[in-house]
């Protein structure tokens, strides 16, 4: 009885001390296999707070992250594309961007005789106050806020529609150092009841109450860091950033050179 107990507890200690030491291996951005921290593990469960990647697959490591908040609670779009701009060298700040060149509409909205809701384009016009109660904007507001900026500054450089490009090819752009604008989730979640209203012409306007915009600027075989304008730097597994990413109808912007 005595030697059963004793066996008993000396295969717990061998446990404890391998359950202590062992650590699984990840897929690290190079290709090759490391040793993962128990933050390593986190990170592929949940939302990770991890300093971004660095090396191959990576925009550098100072890539400025601007907060929207205070001033701007639902200007993420604005805010995203202030951070990519500043990634350029301008100096531009979120608020100047937002109130001088991003296009707004107000948030008014009738039913019509066909018994629907119409509203304001939200393709091209950031609806409501990104500075209080707004809506959302799509790429076309994005790519008129940039143009119009960077029109002013004499730059060649100008935004483009990327939205339905395949996502290898914007892997591709991020791992040659050109950060993209990505239309996504709070925290890659599930996308909440999708709402909505129809413009003059007929299309569909949607959003959802925890819709996003950030900015892609990293990515591995299994990861992806995203500078995000309300949590800051933070790397997400691919499958939950592209699973957020697709709900949104894969829009994403980035800017480029003009061509000649």
């Amino acid at each position: 009885m005595k030697k059963t107990a004793f066996l008993c507890l000396m295969l717990a200690a061998v446990l404890y001390f391998a359950g202590s030491f062992w650590q699984p291996l990840l897929l690290g951005q190079n290709g090759t296999f490391g040793y993962a921290s128990a933050r390593d593990m986190t990170g592929l469960q949940e939302t990770d707070q991890m300093p971004g990647l660095s090396g191959k697959g990576a925009l550098p490591a100072e890539f400025e992250i601007i907060r929207q908040m205070p001033e701007l609670p639902t200007g993420c779009e604005i805010t995203a594309l202030t951070m990519m701009l500043n990634y350029y060298g301008y100096s531009v700040d979120k608020m100047t961007m937002a109130s001088e060149y991003l296009p707004v509409i107000p948030a008014e909205f009738y039913e019509g005789a066909d018994g629907r809701v119409y509203g304001p384009d939200m393709d091209n016009f950031f609806v409501g106050d990104p500075s209080a109660s707004g809506y959302i904007c799509g790429t076309g507001a994005i790519r008129s806020a940039a143009d119009a900026y960077l029109e002013d500054r004499d730059s060649a450089l100008r935004a483009k529609d990327l939205t339905g490009t395949p996502l290898p090819e914007l892997y591709a752009l991020v791992r040659d150092g050109t950060p993209v604008l990505v239309w996504v989730t709070i925290g890659m979640a599930e996308r909440d009841e999708v709402q909505g209203w129809y413009t003059a012409d007929g299309r569909w306007m949607e959003w959802s109450r925890n819709d996003h915009g950030a900015v892609l600027i990293g990515c591995s075989n299994a990861m992806v860091t995203i500078a995000d304008p309300l949590s800051g730097l933070r790397v997400y597994s691919r499958y939950r950033f592209e699973h957020a990413f697709v709900s949104r109808g894969s829009q994403c912007v980035a800017l480029f050179m003009q061509e000649s």
